[in-house]
């Protein structure tokens, strides 16, 4: 982003692409939860979903710069994306983009964290806003 090499990519009217990433620090929390419960027969998807261009957002406001807006088609990135997977099998090292980027960049599926809570009480101690927050701080450092 501090390169402004940051895209999205599609139409802005598609569906929002939305990132399924959840802090260690929640995990960890959701494991105590879920050991002190003893519900050793519940199973829980542990995510705090966000749509893509919140994180980006986020992480742009703690690099001090502006929040990336930029958008090529998508059938630029499937090309980008099947040149880095040749590249890939070619060079035997990862390139900058590769299909699973583009994955990431253009997911709109959302697991649901939310059953833990109304099941355990459990309420995610740190949140991915300030997961990711905090990263991109360390980074900036």
């Amino acid at each position: 982003m501090r390169r402004d090499g940051f895209r999205y990519f599609g139409r802005s009217d598609d569906s929002e692409a939305c990132v399924n990433y959840v802090g260690v620090d929640d995990v960890a929390g959701a494991l105590v939860a879920a050991a002190r419960a003893d519900r050793g027969d519940a199973t829980f998807i542990v995510n705090t979903p966000v749509p893509l261009r919140d994180m980006v957002g986020w992480i742009a406001d703690e690099l001090t710069v502006p929040a990336p807006r930029a958008r090529l088609p998508y059938s630029v990135g499937v090309g980008l994306a099947a040149a880095g997977a040749l590249g890939r099998s070619v060079l035997g090292r990862e390139l900058p983009f590769a299909p699973e980027r583009l994955l990431e960049l253009t997911n709109t599926t959302r697991y649901d964290g939310s059953a833990i809570s109304r099941s355990l009480g459990f309420d995610y101690p740190c949140g991915i806003e300030a997961t990711l927050r905090t990263l991109a701080r360390a980074y900036r450092r």
